[in-house]
């Protein structure tokens, strides 16, 4: 069968383009290098045997059978606009106005963005002060309003804790209630026998959304919608649908092919590089075993790839290590906290460049006393007030207030932290001293 990237190749070496894209695949345009250096000359519209992301029938469609064999789906859908646009797609697909949905509090902003939409009513689950959500948090949660018809939580989070999937999966079981994990940044697990983790749709989630571009070989803005065999083929039918409403009309066939080829490499060589990847993780860790001061926060809930370390008791914030690792050692890191700081890793890391962290770090710590302060700052934001919904209060007269002058007043709009994207406040919630304090 071929892949993507061959079909394409084929289609522009034999094809005289009267149809978009403008560029016409001429890389040889006077005073536009820039298009060879993108791959303009792959760079194709919906044309005669290159299939349609938005309707598969042919390659595309082959090519996400071969992902629903590699993750144990009912059906897998590509998306080129990110988990954002799988999210948006999977939450439309299956609530409707009114209709009860509970998510933990620390999802991303896709997450809220979906259910202002839908005009769904919203109740919250606050997760663990890791992040992490409790299948007794939800549990509770059902148990006050059961009639819910959706469940979303974030696994692993941005920073890499997981939540017990199997648990919350038979809680929902047990009150008739959808579970999707926003699987973002774990396109990785269930790849190669698991050994980074299961993923959420083994584990008994009915939908989960995964960013290849986050952990595993593939350009960013390449993600998969993941359907659970459990579900009927009402709910893959209305997936498919909203996936299309939620995809630009001309989906990248670059961004497409970039997954096909993702997928194909998984499929065929999974194992071997996955192995090789967490080897290197491992390895990692061992170095850090002997850091005295600046410490790699591990666990069994801890998904190893994302290498997030505590540095509370160093005289850095995040924002410090981070500056001396970019300019002393040329070290980018994923993001920064006022007492932590995260590195993330992915399958296209080698020896040199997780050797590279490492040298960095040790060389960082050798040099830092201890502290033995208490500095401790919460990455979950508290949970306001609410007097509208969002739908109510982005629909209301607004006005602009100076910060310290909006304690008791309701927030007309959002306020995020990002990365990673979770509100300190939505548009409906009253803010308090809390919130404000949080926010300094």
């Amino acid at each position: 069968m071929d892949s993507i990237l061959d079909r394409l190749k084929q289609y522009s070496d034999n094809t005289i383009p009267m149809c978009m894209p403008g560029h016409k695949r001429n890389v040889s345009l006077p005073y536009a290098e820039y298009l060879s250096q993108l791959s303009a000359q792959l760079d194709a519209t919906e044309a005669f045997g290159l299939d349609n992301l938005n309707m598969p029938e042919g390659i595309i469609l082959e090519s996400e059978r071969l992902a629903e064999e590699l993750w144990g789906t009912r059906r897998s859908i590509y998306h080129v606009n990110g988990s954002t646009g799988g999210i948006l797609a999977a939450v439309y697909a299956v609530v409707g106005r009114g209709d009860t949905v509970i998510i933990a509090r620390n999802c991303h902003k896709a997450v809220y963005s979906a259910l202002e939409i839908t005009g769904a009513d919203l109740f919250y689950i606050s997760p663990n002060s890791d992040g992490s959500v409790s299948a007794e948090a939800v549990e509770l949660a059902l148990s006050l309003h059961q009639n819910t018809r959706l469940l979303i939580i974030t696994s692993p989070t941005y920073d890499g804790v997981m939540s017990d999937i199997a648990k919350i999966a038979r809680a929902c079981e047990d009150y008739g209630t959808l579970f999707m994990v926003d699987e973002a940044h774990g396109a990785h697990l269930g790849l190669a026998g698991g050994i980074f983790g299961e993923s959420a749709i083994h584990l008994g989630a009915h939908i989960s959304v995964d960013s290849l571009h986050k952990t595993l070989p593939s350009l960013t803005g390449t993600a998969i919608l993941h359907i659970s065999k459990k579900t009927d083929d009402g709910m893959v039918s209305r997936i498919e649908s909203s996936s299309a409403m939620f995809m630009t009309s001309s989906p990248s066939y670059i961004l497409t092919a970039s997954i096909d080829g993702c997928v194909r490499l998984l499929c065929e060589h999974g194992a071997e590089i996955l192995s090789r990847w967490y080897s290197l993780c491992e390895m990692f860790a061992q170095c850090c075993r002997s850091l005295h001061a600046i410490s790699l926060m591990s666990g069994a809930a801890r998904d190893k790839s994302k290498l997030f370390f505590d540095l509370s008791h160093t005289p850095y914030t995040g924002a410090e290590l981070a500056n001396i690792l970019r300019r002393e050692f040329g070290i980018e890191l994923e993001a920064a906290f006022p007492t932590s700081a995260l590195a993330m890793t992915g399958a296209g890391d080698t020896e040199e460049t997780l050797g590279a962290l490492a040298d960095a770090i040790m060389k960082i710590d050798g040099k830092t006393e201890i502290c033995y302060s208490s500095k401790s700052v919460s990455l979950t934001p508290p949970i306001p007030s609410r007097a509208y919904s969002a739908c109510d209060a982005r629909t209301a007269l607004l006005k602009t207030v100076p910060i310290g002058s909006a304690e008791g007043l309701v927030s007309g709009e959002y306020i995020w932290a990002y990365p990673p994207g979770i509100p300190i406040i939505i548009p409906g919630e009253i803010f308090g001293d809390n919130t404000l304090s949080y926010m300094e």
